[in-house]
């Protein structure tokens, strides 16, 4: 069974199918409104800026997955009609929650496609390149057995620039290609005015590009538990502060928020239930209850 994440750009009506990670998205929060699923939430922000993220097949940890401590991630599973916050630890093939007294092992059932080579359909050729040329020359055509022609000449062309750039890289004892090296290296293969054309749309794109990734993970670093848009804050029983960021709900629809905090000299996480406040991890096979804890936060 596919293990799914909940994204800040994701249907209103989509459900954990397993167990998610929780991953840490900086956007715009301007004209964002509640889903069906965050009518819980306190604000209409709260689940914006953080997004669920599947687990593959590969059981890899996302980009700017959240830990609660260094190598201890933050999970929610799907369990009955309910949706519980737990634990990962990176390095097994299961994670935990607790739940119905007991620590509940998820497992993923995440399975890799597999190929029929008999049935193998042919590959297609992209008109992307097509579309591009469109936009400057906008009467010629083009027919089907041309695109192969097209996309070859544009991927010689790539293979070439990779190849001068890392040349290049090796005269200058670097080990990395920069942007240096690949503008160079586009510089003795395009003749003439072609060149200036290529690194000004060149770098228009990677300026565009990086405004983007800049507005969408803000400052969040990966893997890291401190934020500048999320905190954890002390908690004692009684009510979740003003900014708890809610990752699950009972069936009742009754929010459940994540909890952190040292159990028998181990690190877990688990979920914090209103109204009472108690805080119930999962830890060697049982759910144990406290009233003190650490809730993961929104800044203000």
């Amino acid at each position: 069974m596919l293990i799914s994440v909940l994204r800040k750009d994701a249907p209103e009506n989509h459900k954990p199918d397993m167990f998610d990670f929780i991953q840490c998205v900086s956007v715009n929060l301007g004209g964002i409104h509640p889903s069906p699923i965050t009518t819980a939430c306190k604000l209409a922000t709260h689940e914006a800026t953080l997004s669920w993220v599947p687990v593959d097949a590969n059981w890899t940890v996302p980009p700017n997955a959240i830990e609660a401590n260094p190598g201890l991630y933050i999970i929610r599973a799907r369990q009955g009609l309910d949706t519980v916050p737990g634990k990962w630890s990176g390095n097994t093939p299961y994670a935990s929650i607790p739940y119905g007294n007991k620590e509940v092992k998820k497992a993923s059932k995440a399975k890799k496609p597999k190929f029929d080579t008999k049935n193998k359909r042919k590959k297609k050729e992209s008109y992307a390149i097509y579309k591009v040329l469109r936009q400057v020359h906008h009467d010629p055509g083009i027919i089907l057995k041309a695109m192969p022609i097209m996309n070859s000449f544009v991927n010689d062309i790539f293979e070439r620039i990779v190849s001068e750039s890392s040349r290049l890289a090796h005269y200058n004892k670097r080990s990395t290609i920069t942007s240096r090296e690949i503008q160079a290296a586009v510089c003795l293969l395009l003749p003439g005015e072609l060149v200036k054309h290529a690194v000004s749309e060149g770098t228009k794109a990677v300026t565009k590009y990086t405004s983007t990734k800049k507005i969408r993970y803000g400052h969040s670093d990966l893997g890291s538990s401190q934020s500048l848009d999320h905190e954890w804050v002390p908690h004692i029983s009684g009510d979740v502060p003003p900014l708890a960021i809610c990752a699950g709900r009972l069936r009742k629809r009754v929010p459940l928020y994540i909890a952190r905090r040292v159990m028998q000299n181990e690190w877990c996480i688990g979920k914090i239930v209103p109204p009472s406040g108690v805080c119930l991890f999962p830890l060697n096979g049982m759910e144990i209850g406290t009233t003190h804890c650490e809730v993961l936060c929104y800044r203000r």
